[in-house]
């Protein structure tokens, strides 16, 4: 190596060095990466579940007529209500009344 470029290769290690570094802790993270993207494509999943559930109890009180009607008092839930979310089950008084799950 030429005198002039011995900084240069000093430095070219020193990079080499933290590259492989960077590079061992990557694949040392592979696996918790993988189970992270594996968690939340479950939860994904999960919540469409729920969805495509409540949109299949709205579609059977369309068939059954008792759509737009509350769960818990039987009172009419309002049209722009359901024109925001269609698969609502609660008019606003018992939805006001209803607790966060935990």
């Amino acid at each position: 190596m030429s005198m002039g470029f011995a900084g240069a290769g000093l430095e070219l290690q020193a990079r080499q060095a933290d590259l492989a570094a960077r590079l061992a802790e990557v694949d040392r993270m592979a696996p918790l990466v993988e189970e992270a993207r594996r968690l939340q494509h479950q939860r994904h999943a999960a919540a469409l579940h729920r969805v495509l559930a409540q949109v299949e109890a709205a579609l059977g009180k369309v068939e059954d007529g008792t759509y737009g009607q509350c769960d818990a008092c039987a009172r009419a839930i309002p049209a722009s209500d359901l024109t925001h979310e269609p698969a609502a089950t609660l008019c606003r008084s018992c939805r006001g009344f209803q607790t966060e799950p935990d």
